[in-house]
């Protein structure tokens, strides 16, 4: 199961961070931010008991989490993050609760990420008990319920006063943990929202795409430039690889690889410089790829694939013209052979020395 491979991955990245210095793991800071609520309804006084607290008209849900380094891409949501997870909070306005709130409960914490490691989607729920105790607690107590749910997932809203159904353990074997829970009117506030969005506190890497003409022999570089939105908190790498399209390695270009790397601080360009090898062969305008990837300290930006265009600069020569109209066709001489041909130009002198002697009249002697 993945879960075994990112609770490996999180016990690598503590020691590694340990031995290996600051660069070599990159911690990542994570932010989600809802639209307004679009409906907001608050108790009713006396609220019928627990701790009442009102949510604000027009407020939001917000929250952010940290791990120990960014997020593995292509996680769904049976994938275990916690174990990656070194902090989070939520707060929704009125109530703010992390991961050292007592009392507090994760209840779901589900990500999945795309091939960058970027968040897609979430169903992130926790709870506390709205006394703060210790417990143990039994149906009827109150609880908050924070969400932070992403667009088209589940029902995303928070719920705050609620009476709790259902107790048990969660799912990471924490008892007493409110797994459902009540919502008589008027006695809880309640808010929903249309489902937030999720931001990488990282910077965002970006290649631009590059044109040569290819020449006529030897190799030129093709350059492609890579930018950060910013400069990055921790040190940050990449990797990048060559792949073909239309233009083949190695015929048309060398299909290099390689890792690009930036200091914390420096936001400076990078540049990876592919070899492209002339020709003078007309053909038609060729390209290939160079593509980013294994983002450490950093996520993909807009592109993360340049296409480098090869600009062919050879001329095919023209067909021969017609021969005019009337005119006896010569004989393709390349297709004579050898025999022939020298027996062709033979005739041709003997026939010019008779037109000589047919011509020539000596003079007349005088007598």
């Amino acid at each position: 199961m993945k879960s075994l491979t990112l609770a490996a991955l999180a016990a690598s990245a503590a020691v590694c961070g340990a031995l290996c210095g600051a660069s070599a793991q990159a911690a990542m800071l994570y932010r989600f931010t809802s639209p307004a609520y679009d409906s907001v309804t608050n108790f009713q006084p006396p609220c019928g008991g627990g701790n009442c607290v009102t949510l604000p008209v027009g407020g939001r849900v917000q929250a952010q989490f940290t791990t120990v380094s960014p997020l593995p891409p292509n996680l769904n949501w049976s994938d275990d993050v916690v174990p990656l997870l070194t902090g989070w909070q939520i707060s929704n306005g009125s109530v703010l609760l992390a991961h050292s709130t007592p009392g507090v409960r994760i209840v779901n914490f589900h990500i999945a990420t795309d091939a960058a490691g970027r968040i897609t989607s979430s169903r992130i729920s926790v709870s506390r008990w709205m006394d703060g105790g210790p417990g143990p607690h039994a149906a009827g107590d109150r609880v908050a319920y924070l969400t932070a749910h992403s667009a088209h997932t589940y029902e995303s809203y928070t719920v705050l006063n609620a009476p709790c159904s259902t107790l048990g353990t969660s799912q990471w074997g924490v008892p007493d943990t409110c797994t459902g829970f009540l919502e008589p009117p008027n006695e809880r506030s309640r808010a929903s929202y249309a489902g937030g969005t999720w931001e990488m506190d990282a910077p965002l890497a970006s290649i631009t795409d590059a044109t040569l003409q290819e020449g006529n022999a030897g190799a030129a570089g093709m350059v492609f430039t890579v930018s950060l939105s910013r400069a990055p908190l921790q040190a940050a790498s990449l990797r990048w690889r060559a792949v073909n399209g239309t233009a083949t390695a190695p015929q048309d270009y060398s299909a290099d690889s390689g890792m690009l790397t930036w200091a914390a601080g420096s936001q400076a360009p990078r540049t990876i410089t592919i070899p492209i090898h002339g020709d003078t062969d007309a053909e038609p305008d060729e390209t290939f790829t160079v593509v980013l990837e294994d983002f450490v300290g950093m996520a993909g930006g807009a592109s993360t694939v340049g296409t480098g265009t090869i600009v062919n600069d050879d001329v095919a020569l023209p067909p021969p013209p017609p021969p005019p109209a009337g005119a006896t066709p010569v004989p393709a001489l390349t297709a004579m052979g050898a025999g022939a041909l020298s027996a062709l130009l033979l005739a041709a002198r003997a026939a010019g020395r008779r037109r000589v002697r047919k011509n020539h009249n000596p003079p007349e002697e005088t007598p």
